[in-house]
């Protein structure tokens, strides 16, 4: 391993081994990873999508940054390897294959070094055998993953997913162990989302379904934000909320969110 990172021309990298972590109390974390959520969503344009993610923005208590794709990540389980290891996802056409067979990786992931501090990882998904990721996900080290078969429904939703999430922090104030829960989205994923007529009750209707489910992962943010708050449980969280790559298919939804349309593609991070 150690010839194959320095063929790619790292000067300094920490390996699994020489990975040191303090097991003191820490606050717990939560990442949200949102389907093809793109920069244009929190335009003026598309404002009355995402009234909460730009509150959230304009508030001075969280930090936001502009960033971009990175090369080799474009997809969602690539993007998720890169979030855990920092390192592009060059699977090529075998995409997550290669983890069909591994039950260790020797790379440092995010969830190796939780473990270390005594931190437990929860993995959140509608389907984690989709595209391997599961596979992937045991080898880099995480603790539990959670997904349609867990829950025992034929069909998981985002409303779902954060309903389980809000109970995993419940239980997790009579156990008081520090957690880290990634959960990943999906309703606004490619070509027009996927629509929960659940959320029909809640929202009002929008020119797309694609459209209506953005407004529809807004909300399911801040209510699960509120969740937080109401539960005493928000000031000893960290949240990060990020998309895992731009929209796939046509761009045409966003072509009329920013003045300079060469640069209106980009994706958020909070």
């Amino acid at each position: 391993m150690k010839k194959n990172i320095e063929e790619l021309g790292f000067q300094k990298y920490t390996y699994q081994q020489d990975v040191k972590a303090n097991t003191r109390k820490r606050k717990n974390i939560i990442i949200l990873s949102l389907e093809s959520f793109e920069r244009g969503y929190l335009s003026e344009e598309m404002s009355h999508l995402t009234p909460n993610l730009r509150a959230l923005k304009a508030n001075p208590e969280w930090q936001y940054l502009d960033i971009e794709e990175n090369e080799g990540s474009k997809w969602t389980s690539g993007s998720l390897y890169t979030t855990l290891t920092g390192l592009p996802a060059f699977f090529g056409s075998e995409h997550n294959s290669l983890f069909q067979n591994l039950f260790e990786s020797k790379i440092p992931s995010l969830f190796n070094v939780l473990k270390k501090t005594g931190t437990k990882s929860i993995y959140l998904v509608e389907n984690a055998s989709f595209s391997g990721t599961s596979r992937m996900l045991n080898a880099l080290g995480v603790d539990v993953v959670i997904d349609q078969n867990i829950l025992s429904k034929i069909e998981v939703q985002d409303k779902d997913l954060f309903e389980h999430a809000k109970s995993i922090f419940q239980n997790n104030k009579k156990t008081n162990e520090n957690i880290c829960l990634y959960l990943s989205t999906l309703s606004t994923h490619n070509p027009n989302g996927i629509y929960d007529v659940r959320m029909e009750n809640v929202l009002p209707a929008q020119k797309s379904d694609i459209e209506f489910m953005a407004s529809a992962v807004d909300f399911m943010i801040k209510d699960f934000i509120d969740f937080l708050i109401k539960e005493n449980m928000y000031d000893n969280t960290i949240i990060y909320i990020f998309p895992d790559h731009l929209k796939h298919g046509s761009s045409k939804l966003f072509w009329y969110t920013h003045k300079k349309c060469y640069n209106f593609r980009q994706l958020v991070y909070f």
